[in-house]
């Protein structure tokens, strides 16, 4: 890429016309979509995220709202002719807020230096907190209450911290019993904050993993081989892409000028020795199950983030939009039938906007675990050479904020890079959530 990151004390970030060249191919019809008249195109003219690095790598001393901020600033830089005042609002998704302060996305537009009037957006939805922070963009821009946001989700995985329940009440008691006795009362254990409030059920008691599991098993019958399978060709499809320098064109490297992270690390740092071990995660129902290390997701730092304006004032701006969002969904599942929210998900979606699954070029599933693309695959009768053609999560590594909106990224660099015309981006969360 031709825009090194610079540092963030830079002020006149916004001022820089690095990056000059702007896609060109462009389907400009009105799509009708049942939408008033008066209601606007939302566009996608710019795209970015940074490399993905595993826990405890290379971005371990990076906190979520920096990580954001590198992107917040990249993008800017790559806006001819937009200002900063001229960003309406910010709006990222975040899963472990816990010790990034109070409104992380606020923070990060503070060292991003964006202007003070720019309305600041946090939210948290699990896997799903990305892709959300996206379509509530894409949704106000078609209702005409803002002409340009940034969208898009941030996690810093390594820095997510461990929690003690009640410490604050019992501390005056624990006090008070040291100096009668002499003893220290025993204290609640340290809980992980991702263990606590992302891999466990809280209504199950089970991990989402085995839930998951039991669903594909009993629905599909779906075994350790075929998520393995899948696996292999999630991880082939992203060494290709590599190969050929695919990423490049959505990613921005991270570091100085003398070292810095240019690729994903997870796979290239554990996922190709010895690490990636094939053992059960979990016993299902007495039996062993069929997810384990290697066919599921691993934990990531990173931010992805997008830009969406008006289609009119885009054009007014010297864009020319290439990426139009026709229309977004979101669904909702029991928790035990999570499996099959993905596949629901992209029929209603496809009834919405008046297109079969024929018409659609290229699909990005999120890849949780493999059972998830897996089932819709197979629900829906998709062709597999056009679901996650470069890989996904799998390989890639999942920051859970940022992991679904890397897919809505990465399906805007397939559709430029193959010529696509239209494309599917689903995430889908654990709670049931699409």
């Amino acid at each position: 890429l031709k825009h090194p990151i610079r540092q963030l004390k830079s002020s006149k970030w916004f001022k820089s016309n690095s990056i000059g060249s702007m896609l060109t191919r462009t389907y400009s019809q009105k799509f009708e979509m049942g939408y008033p008249e008066n209601q606007r195109n939302p566009v996608i003219v710019c795209y970015r995220r940074t490399p993905f690095g595993e826990v405890g790598g290379s971005f371990k001393y990076f906190s979520a709202p920096q990580l954001a901020a590198l992107t917040m600033r990249v993008i800017g830089e790559s806006l001819v002719y937009v200002g900063s005042h001229e960003v309406e609002e910010v709006i990222l998704g975040q899963q472990f807020t816990a010790g990034c302060g109070y409104n992380s996305t606020d923070l990060a537009m503070t060292l991003a230096k964006m202007s003070p009037n720019t309305i600041s957006t946090t939210i948290s939805q699990g896997d799903n907190s990305g892709m959300k922070a996206i379509i509530a963009a894409s949704q106000s821009i078609r209702l005409g209450d803002r002409k340009i946001i940034f969208a898009g989700g941030v996690e810093s995985m390594s820095n997510a911290p461990h929690i003690q329940t009640y410490a604050r009440e019992n501390t005056k008691e624990r006090e008070a019993i040291q100096r009668q006795t002499g003893k220290t009362e025993a204290t609640q254990p340290l809980m992980d904050i991702i263990d606590h409030d992302y891999t466990q059920c809280p209504n199950e008691k089970v991990s989402w993993a085995e839930m998951m599991d039991q669903f594909s098993t009993t629905r599909l019958n779906l075994t350790q081989e075929d998520l393995d399978t899948y696996a292999e060709r999630s991880y082939t499809r992203f060494l290709r892409a590599n190969e050929y320098n695919h990423f490049a064109w959505e990613m921005t490297p991270v570091g100085s000028e003398q070292v810095q992270v240019t690729r994903d690390e997870a796979y290239f740092k554990h996922r190709m020795g010895e690490w990636r071990e094939k053992e059960p995660l979990h016993e299902t129902r007495g039996k062993l199950g069929s997810l384990n290390a290697y066919n599921t997701t691993t934990p990531a730092d990173g931010a992805a983030m997008v830009c969406i304006m008006d289609e009119e004032l885009a054009k007014y701006k010297y864009f020319s939009p290439e990426h139009y969002i026709r229309g977004t969904l979101e669904a909702k599942v029991r928790k035990t039938d999570t499996g099959s929210a993905v596949a629901s998900a992209i029929k209603k979606l496809l009834e919405k906007t008046n297109l079969t699954k024929k018409d659609i070029d290229f699909f990005e599933i999120h890849e949780n675990y493999a059972n998830v693309p897996l089932l819709a695959i197979r629900e829906l009768e998709l062709e597999p050479h056009r679901v996650n053609v470069w890989g996904s999560n799998i390989a890639i590594g999942n920051p859970v904020g940022a992991g679904s909106a890397r897919l809505v990224v990465t399906l805007c660099n397939i559709l430029t890079r193959r010529e696509g015309r239209y494309g599917i981006a689903v995430s889908t969360s654990a709670g049931g959530n699409v």
